[in-house]
């Protein structure tokens, strides 16, 4: 991978990360998977995390998708028969895939994995948070992919 895409995801995953904030603020138990995320790696109840160790959390997540959106955009560029060896915007079906893949994967592995494992004092609450949790981590991640479908192309021009 080279280092021009991977420091240009992770700028673009912080930035998918913010603009994630937008729609975490106003949705019901938006902010949850943050509070989730961060209780799993605390070994702590995600009522016991503060608001920094979940924006933290969040926000160095989103870098991780940076990173896992460089490497997802080189392996399908290789394996369509390309190169990564350059610094340039890949192309852009390679593109949008490693996008899709990207935020795909971030919705399930929060919401099917992290959320029913960590996430257990939200079920107390009644049968519908978790659902309204992913529901509302799906708006989430939609902007979050958006952000990334544009902000990588903006960057490697």
């Amino acid at each position: 991978m080279p280092a021009e895409l991977v420091g240009v995801s992770v700028a673009a995953g912080l930035i998918g990360a913010v603009v994630m904030n937008l729609p975490m603020r106003v949705l019901d138990y938006g902010s949850a998977p943050a509070y989730v995320a961060a209780a799993a790696l605390r070994r702590k109840k995600p009522t016991e995390v503060s608001e920094r160790d979940a924006a933290v959390v969040h926000h160095v997540a989103g870098m991780a998708g940076g990173v896992l959106y460089a490497a997802v955009v080189s392996a399908v560029v290789v394996a369509r028969g390309g190169t990564v060896d350059g610094g340039g915007m890949p192309p852009t079906a390679e593109h949008l895939v490693s996008v899709g893949v990207v935020g795909v994967f971030i919705y399930f592995f929060f919401a099917y994995f992290v959320l029913p494992r960590f996430g257990g004092e939200l079920r107390e609450e009644g049968d519908d948070v978790p659902g309204l949790v992913r529901r509302s981590w799906l708006v989430s991640v939609v902007f979050y992919a958006a952000s990334l479908a544009v902000v990588v192309p903006l960057s490697l021009r």
